[in-house]
């Protein structure tokens, strides 16, 4: 992998070369790694089946690096200064049955136990039964993901009562070196960052309260029913501090808990009040309750009655287009009725016209018209 050295120009360290993504493949079988691929890592785990007779392996390089050659390495020792063979990057590596000889790679793997964003003390192993684990305050559930030696076996886990931290050397451990699940829940399908999986993976999640201990027990069992294998794991959790004694969610350690939870000293943590309540001072004592809503709320003896609301406040919006409605029909029809009552009636519209007739004879005389008389059919 290229790109060490330093600066000709500016005389500065350039940065170490990383790998953005790198996982193995047998033909389009993947192969997993131990422990999964993090750029802080250069030392990794792999199993290979009995039936691959090669791996290939995949990688991008992070920023300007180059990716050159894998170097083979003398009986799995890569601390020589020089190696056994130089392989072309994208030419296939075949190994024989059982030997160990590979960059950076040690083909004995029996299994992994993944505490997810936390460090196993010690490392796991599988010749190791006996681990311990210490969460931060806001770890609420420790998940775990087994990694099995075959896809046949089954585990079986039991979780003891949580016990109270008290003089326990688990509280002294620290996270220096936290793993991440080889397929998380919630995780993208993209092969380049995540690829498939080898074997099958079980995961377990147990809740632990702040402050306390519990231990986890598994028991696990060969694909034949004939072999039994038996672990333990001991989590803690770690607790807020005597200035900020309650534990929030969204803000971690906290002195005083915000509107709508009400603050639990026995488990140093806050709790949300009842849905009718607005502010609390514990689950049966409320403080205030909710305006607004379709309900409404009293407060009688610490506890937040609810009462229906009138129909017209919790539908406003549909009453006052009612009322807009009625009053524009309210209107129209007193528009109908007024020009009702001013259309004159039949008799009353004759004697009208009667008048204009009269009316208009004696304006015509007014302006000197002289109307001649009736022609006398005796004169002639």
């Amino acid at each position: 992998m290229g790109g060490t050295g330093r600066d000709a120009t500016h005389g500065a360290e350039a940065p170490e070369p990383e790998l953005d993504v790198m996982y193995l493949r047998y033909k389009q079988q993947p192969i997993d790694t131990t422990p999964v691929f993090n750029r802080m890592d250069v030392e990794y785990n792999a199993t290979m089946d009995f039936k691959m007779e090669f791996f290939a392996v995949q990688a991008t390089a992070l920023g300007e690096a180059i990716i050159t050659n894998i170097y083979l390495c003398p009986k799995a020792d890569c601390h020589q200064e020089t190696p056994r063979a130089m392989v072309d990057f994208s030419r296939r590596v075949s190994l024989d049955p059982g030997e160990k000889t590979l960059y950076k790679f040690d083909v004995e793997l029996q299994g992994h136990l993944i505490v997810q964003g936390n460090t196993l003390y010690p490392k796991f192993r599988p010749d190791i039964l006996r681990y311990r684990c210490f969460l931060e305050v806001g770890t609420e559930f420790g998940l775990l993901e087994l990694h099995l030696l075959d896809q046949g076996q089954t585990v079986l886990a039991e979780a003891e009562a949580p016990v109270k931290l008290a003089e326990d050397n688990i509280t002294s451990l620290d996270n220096t070196n936290p793993e991440q699940l080889h397929r998380p829940p919630l995780r993208r399908l993209r092969e380049e960052a995540f690829g498939e999986f080898q074997y099958p993976n079980k995961y377990l999640q147990f809740p632990v309260p702040m402050g306390f201990r519990r231990t986890l027990r598994f028991k696990v069992t060969s694909a034949d029913g004939g072999r039994f294998g038996y672990y333990r794991l001991d989590l803690a959790r770690q607790q807020c501090s005597r200035e900020q004694p309650l534990f929030d969610v969204s803000r971690g350690c906290v002195r005083f808990c915000n509107m709508g939870y009400w603050p639990d000293f026995g488990q140093s943590r806050c709790k949300r009040c009842p849905g009718s309540c607005l502010s609390c001072s514990s689950r049966s004592h409320c403080l205030r309750c909710p305006q607004g809503g379709e309900a409404m709320y009293f407060l009688e003896a610490g506890q937040c009655i609810q009462q229906a609301r009138p129909f017209w406040q919790r539908h406003g919006e549909q009453v006052l287009a009612l009322a807009l409605g009625g009053l524009a029909l309210l209107i129209f029809l007193c528009g109908l009725l007024g020009f009702a009552c001013r259309a004159p009636k039949r008799g009353e519209r004759g004697e009208r016209s009667s008048g204009s007739l009269e009316f208009g004879t004696a304006f015509t005389k007014q302006k000197g018209y002289r109307q001649l008389p009736d022609e006398d059919p005796e004169v002639f």
